[in-house]
Parts: structure tokens; sequence; C-alpha cells
């Protein structure tokens, strides 16, 4: 399937042509990765902070789906070349630039052949393969996530486009989605993929709402849906970040609260934009975050969780506690995911308006959306 461009009158685009961006979601990007943040940081304060893993998939599966819909019905058909150009070239750059952070720190450790198998399966997104298979990924082990995303890139506008189109396509995507049935199987996989695969139903979650609010926008407009989202909004801040710890079947996957509760806040927020929690999801301190939430994530993990800051106090002759510690952690991953976003994530950006297929985005190259 080729994208094609359709122009509007006069040669610019066409309001139908642009695809909505919702500064609330970009909030809500921003709220997982504290959560994940502070989770690694210290677990202890916000014990279910890994589920905000579970909202960047519902996310993640939301935003995926909104985008090739549009494209669709805008023009009429989904160039995947264009679309997997445009996963490359948001994913790609700053990942590498994470494996040769990781690959530096090894060498001043004298320890680079032990971190090759971790940085070499996140550049080739099979680290949730290679680490359910019991290979240690090191610094790069939260890059699990990355990977069984990408593999649902791969899998997703596949069967999506097949069930759309009919025929005898529609044949291949149902079969794509009884194997995906059958991956979810406990012990039908080797190692934990079957559980690997179980957590990433979640972007399938999103996925269905996308679908749903593409069709039927019209069903979550109104105060109700406002007040609903706010009130979901509250009760998942309080899930992900109170030092509450929740059992594992409440805490993650696509039957999580985190998962529901991210539905319920992207039914409430996409619907009624105006309301009192979209409204404070939208402030500039939350969409800032929301935007370097792909670095913050990235970078926090080798940077929190090696040597690499008391290491340096400790050279430095200091000895600092450890909240110092991870203040200046914290501190660092800020401004490296402050730099990769300015000077390696936008140029990058910039470049994916070549391979829209008719679709422009409301705000280039600054919107966070998938």
């Amino acid at each position: 399937m080729t994208g094609a461009t359709t122009a509007s009158d006069g040669g610019g685009v066409s309001q139908s042509q642009v695809a909505p961006h919702w500064a609330a979601l970009d909030g809500l990007r921003g709220l997982a990765v504290v959560a994940v943040l502070i989770f690694h940081a210290l677990p202890t304060v916000s014990p279910n902070g890994f589920a905000g893993v579970d909202i960047f998939f519902v996310l993640s599966g939301f935003l995926i789906t909104s985008l090739l819909l549009r494209e669709r019905a805008t023009t009429g058909r989904v160039s995947l070349r264009h679309f997997y150009m445009r996963r490359i070239l948001r994913l790609d750059p700053a990942l590498i630039m994470a494996a040769m952070g990781v690959l530096l720190l090894a060498w001043l450790d004298g320890e680079l052949r032990e971190a090759l198998p971790g940085v070499a399966s996140a550049l080739v997104y099979m680290s949730h393969v290679t680490i359910a298979l019991g290979v240690d990924s090191g610094l790069l082990s939260h890059t699990w996530t990355l990977s069984l995303e990408e593999h649902y890139y791969l899998y997703w506008p596949v069967v999506l486009l097949g069930l759309l189109r009919g025929g005898w396509w529609r044949w291949v995507a149902i079969a794509g989605l009884v194997a995906l049935a059958l991956m979810v199987i406990p012990g039908l996989l080797p190692g934990t993929l079957s559980g690997m695969y179980w957590r990433g139903l979640t972007m399938m979650i999103g996925s269905v709402v996308g679908v749903l609010l593409h069709w039927r926008r019209t069903l979550v407009k109104g105060d109700r849906w406002g007040a609903l989202g706010s009130w979901g909004l509250l009760l998942l801040a309080v899930v992900v970040l109170a030092p509450i710890h929740l059992p594992t079947a409440l805490s993650r996957g696509p039957l999580g609260l985190p998962a529901l509760l991210s539905v319920v806040v992207i039914l409430g927020f996409v619907g009624t934009p105006d309301s009192m929690g979209a409204r404070a999801l939208s402030l500039p301190v939350f969409t800032w975050v929301g935007k370097r939430a792909y670095g913050l994530y990235l970078y926090h993990f080798p940077i929190i969780l090696s040597p690499l800051v008391p290491g340096t106090f400790e050279r430095l002759g200091v000895d600092a506690p450890l909240v110092v510690d991870l203040i200046v952690a914290l501190g660092l991953t800020i401004l490296v995911a402050w730099g990769s976003y300015r000077w390696v994530e936008v140029p990058f950006l910039r470049m994916k308006g070549r391979f829209r297929g008719g679709i422009a985005e409301a705000e280039t190259p600054t919107r966070a959306a998938s």
C-alpha cells in the first residue's frame, strides 16, 4: 500500500488533513514517566510506579491507531513504508545515543564485553525476548518496553488494515489475532515471553479505544465525560504515585487499574479537552515533561542505576548521602533528556513530515504524539 498526499484548496493543508494534538495526553505521558522515574529511584515511595509503562502502552496503541485510521480516511490508503520510517525517526536516534552512553560507561568500568549483548539486543529491538530467556541486559534492561512496542508496530498496522480491507486480507488479520491470543497463554512460549506479550496487550486496549473514537467521537462529548476523565486522572495519580502496594493483578497488564484508568482518562479528555483534568494536564510543566518523556525514560535507567554519580562523588572525595546521589542523578537525567530532545530528537522529528502520507500534525516537530 502506498500513501497519497491530498492537497487542500490553495495548496495548503486542509483541516481534515491535520491530525489533532491533545495536549492533555502529553501531560498524561509526563505523569507516566515521572511514576517510572520515582519507582526506579525510590521504589518504596512509589511501589506501583512501574505501571507508568502501562500508561505508555495504552497511549501508544491509541495514538498509533488514530493516526493510521486518519490517514486512511483522508487519503483512502495507508503507506506502511511511511509509517515505519516515522517510527525509525522517532525511536532510533535517542536509542542509539543511550546505547553509546552505556557503552562508554561500560568501557570506563572495564566491562565493555559484558555490556555488548544488552546493547545489541536493545538496538535490534529484541530486549524483551533476550530478557525473557534469561539474558542480562544490564543498564538497558528497561528497553524491553521499547522492543515489545516495536514488535507491536510491526504487527498491529498489518492486522488493522487487513480487517478494514476485507476479503482474504481479513482472514490473514484474524489469523494474526488468533496467534496473539495463543502467545499470551502461560507456558506456551519459553521463559517469561508469554507474560511479556500479556503485558503488551495493554497496547491493544489503547488501539481499541482509538478505533472507537475514530468512528464515534461524539459518544464521549459532554461534561459528564470530562468529569469522569478528571476523576479517573486523580485515581490514576494515586495508584502510580502513592506509597500503596497493589497486588500484581491490579497493578499491571491490560486488566490492571493503571491501564483501565488510562482508558477512562483518554475517553474523558479527548471528547472534552476543556474539562478541569484536561486543563490541568495541559499545563506547560506537564506537557514539557511529556514531550521529553521518551528521553527521560531512555536515559534515567543508566544514570540512576549506574555508579556514575556516586562514583564521581567518590573520586572527588565527597561523602554524599544517598538522597544527594539521587537528586543529582535525577537532575542529570533531566539535563541529558533536554539536550537529547533539542539536538538529537527534534532534528529527526522534523524529517517525519516527509513521510506523513497526506496527514499533517497540529504541531511539528515538537508534537509528542507517537
